[in-house]
């Protein structure tokens, strides 16, 4: 099996290990030069992309790999987020990075209030989230109800965003770009707790803005690669997580129709992960298993099989 392939049997044998650390350090080796050149610019892609990279290994792994939002740089971004106007984005690009921060907050939240954090993690939590001292995990509705909030705010700019676009006759309107920025909406809209009015299908509006992203992929027989995205994750949180049977069949096809990897989101393991469980009776106990190591580890367990 390819998951095999990947990840092994044991992935913390040494052969393994000393495999994933020749890559890694090829990467850093390849990442100095840039933060090492005197360009405050240069810094910050380079930290920019550290940063979305720890959001997917983060969903990915089942781990907590988040971004230190108390940096300077990531700072002035997080404090303009927190304060958005009720006007339109600058541009898409402010507009995904916007979204980035609320699913960065949201997932620090939900680590702290899932899994208990030590008393220490507890107050580097709050400051990462919101800047407050954080003492009780009773208080984890509240923050939630924040990220709510922010995600509600960030629509009605986001909305703005695109009517401005459509005014202006701007071919961004209709570009990769916004498809994958409303994907990533969609996405957060499939969780009803922050769906900001009722949807009669939030799944299928996924799928569909999904099957507009794709369009403007090249065939599979040319492999694509973006640092991030939803688009694969997005597709299998639908197969994984959806009872409707024809919108698990969608996901899986429009999956299957991916040579793609997003971040560290591959479509061809990724399909072949959900293929090996759906070919399972008991699909659903599987999918409903704790896997300590994310989406990995359950990897190693179905190679076992």
């Amino acid at each position: 099996m390819i998951v095999s392939s990947v990840t092994g049997y044991d992935t913390r044998s040494p052969q393994q290990m000393k495999l994933l650390t020749t890559h890694y350090n090829k990467a850093v080796s390849r990442i100095i030069p840039y933060m090492s050149v005197d360009s405050v610019e240069n810094i910050h892609c380079a930290l920019e992309m550290f940063s979305h990279l720890s959001i997917e290994a983060t969903t990915f792994m089942d781990d907590t790999i988040l971004p230190d939002r108390r940096q300077r740089w990531a700072m002035a971004g997080a404090k303009s987020n927190n304060n958005l106007s009720l006007g339109p984005f600058q541009d898409l690009e402010e507009a995904a990075y916007g979204l980035h921060e609320l699913c960065v907050r949201n997932a620090d939240i939900t680590r702290a209030d899932l899994y208990g954090v030590s008393k220490v993690d507890s107050l580097q939590t709050s400051e990462a989230v919101n800047g407050e001292d954080w003492h009780d995990y009773g208080d984890a509705d509240a923050l939630f109800e924040e990220v709510q909030r922010g995600f509600r705010q960030w629509i009605a700019c986001f909305e703005l965003t695109k009517t401005v676009l459509e005014h202006r006759k701007n071919p961004l309107a209709v570009s990769q770009q916004l498809l994958s920025v409303t994907l990533a909406q969609r996405f957060w809209s499939m969780h009803l707790y922050f769906a900001p009015e009722p949807c009669l299908d939030p799944t299928a509006d996924f799928l569909d803005a999904a099957e507009a992203l794709m369009k403007t992929l090249p065939t599979p027989s040319h492999f694509t690669f973006s640092l991030d995205g939803d688009l694969i994750s997005g597709l299998s949180f639908v197969v994984r997580v959806c009872s409707d049977t024809n919108s698990r069949r969608r996901a899986l096809n429009l999956l299957r129709s991916l040579n793609r990897r997003e971040g560290i989101w591959d479509s061809k393991e990724i399909t072949e992960m959900h293929e090996a469980t759906l070919s399972f009776d008991d699909y659903e106990t599987w999918y409903e298993k704790e896997a300590p190591g994310g989406i990995p580890a359950y990897m190693v367990d179905l190679a076992r099989i």
